[in-house]
């Protein structure tokens, strides 16, 4: 089962409300950008953003903090919709503003700082993502002190490289950190605990730990509903989470239900193009994949697939990722050539915003072989294992090269 679980940090600041028609509008636009980004109308709200950005540059300058705030907006919408080297050049730009404005070490460039790091980590570039989050979390430690709440969002948000990286020791260390801090300063019941919770029950279930993960998503889910409501979109992300959980433990039955339940909550509380509803979709098409039911596992992953390209585009990474698990899906059925159509289609969605050793790619790599292999065409079988050996030596070689001598 798919899980996408990252945690996404939406930090746009609007400037108070000021006398001036320009500021007015600017700050109506903004927060129309903002409503419609957690809408996920993604291309009305990029329009909105261009524009935003417009009035910032012409009513208050290049170099003005209303215009990072806009640029922000911009990066954050380009990187949502996989358009990462767009999103890089905004963020950059957001960045140096702020830090000329206010100061390199000032807690308002954390957010972009974090920004950056969050569109590394999607490209696999780990060390950049490491550094920009160590700084970030230097500044705060340095303004707030080390039990600050805004310091556990950087512990929370560094321990999500490590947990990408497979350094659970770490991640578990930081994401327990972070997660004291958070009940130390609202309660152990408070709503701001459950991304934490959330992200330290993956680290458990990576580790095949499930004993401590189970009461952690349970916990989650209970202060979800107590304090959001049965019914709040946010509650999904927890019970999502039960879900892989109970599938990872074999209780099928209870990881459907609860892939169901999420999917209902998410159909009633969004857009019905709304990414996170495909999200739901894929985890439930992959938990019947898992139980052979393939007509149910069909409709889901292809109504995922309808939405992630509607609302995020047909060269997005998340529609290559509803195609290669449709591929799966027509290998299983021995229909290889429909698969292999598929997996081509999605290895190049990939290989555009995805650098050469990123997991979706050698993932689908894999598939490819496997399917090439069973239609009995060795030579391109052959072909894909050989590239995958040399990304995997080219892998091996870069750790070796960042890891320190003793």
């Amino acid at each position: 089962m798919r899980a996408i679980t990252s945690v996404i940090i939406l930090s746009i600041l609007l400037s108070a409300s000021a006398a001036s028609t320009e500021n007015t509008d600017f700050d109506k636009i903004n927060a129309q950008v903002i409503a419609l980004y957690l809408r996920g109308n993604y291309d009305k709200a990029l329009l909105l953003a261009e524009e935003s950005l417009n009035i910032a540059e012409q009513y208050f300058g290049s170099k003005h903090p209303n215009t990072a705030k806009s640029l922000n907006n911009l990066a954050l919408l380009y990187k949502t919709t996989g358009r990462y080297k767009d999103a890089g050049k905004y963020y950059k730009r957001a960045l140096k503003i702020k830090q000329k404005h206010y100061g390199p070490d000032h807690p308002i460039t954390v957010t972009t700082l974090n920004n950056l790091a969050e569109l590394a980590k999607a490209q696999s570039q780990y060390d950049r993502a490491q550094s920009l989050l160590e700084q970030a979390l230097a500044i705060r430690e340095k303004h707030f002190g080390p039990d600050h709440p805004k310091v556990a969002i950087s512990l929370n948000n560094l321990a999500g490289i490590h947990l990408a990286r497979s350094d659970f020791d770490k991640a578990q260390k930081l994401y327990e950190q972070a997660l004291k801090i958070i009940t130390t300063a609202y309660g152990e019941n408070h709503p701001n605990a459950i991304p934490t919770m959330n992200n330290l029950a993956r680290v458990h279930i990576a580790r095949e730990d499930f004993i401590n993960a189970e009461p952690l998503l349970i916990r989650a889910v209970i202060i979800s509903e107590r304090a959001l409501g049965s019914g709040h979109p946010d509650l999904a992300k927890p019970l999502t989470n039960l879900a892989v959980l109970y599938e990872k433990t074999g209780k099928l039955d209870q990881a459907e239900k609860l892939c169901k339940r999420a999917l209902a909550i998410r159909e009633k509380a969004l857009a019905a193009d709304h990414p996170a509803i495909a999200e739901s979709l894929n985890n439930l098409g992959s938990l019947y994949q898992g139980r052979s039911q393939t007509t149910q596992a069909q409709a889901c992953y292809e109504r995922a697939l309808k939405i992630w390209k509607a609302s995020l585009g047909s060269r997005h990474p998340l529609t290559a990722t509803a195609m290669n698990n449709l591929a799966t899906l027509y290998s299983d059925r021995r229909q290889y050539k429909k698969a292999l159509d598929l997996f081509k289609d999605a290895l190049k969605i990939k290989e555009r915003s995805l650098p050469p050793g990123h997991p979706e790619i050698i993932d689908t790599l894999d598939n490819m072989a496997q399917c090439y292999a069973h239609t009995g065409d060795i030579k391109n079988a052959r072909k894909i294992r050989l590239r995958l050996k040399k990304i995997e030596l080219s892998k091996n070689i870069t750790t070796k090269k960042q890891t320190p001598s003793p």
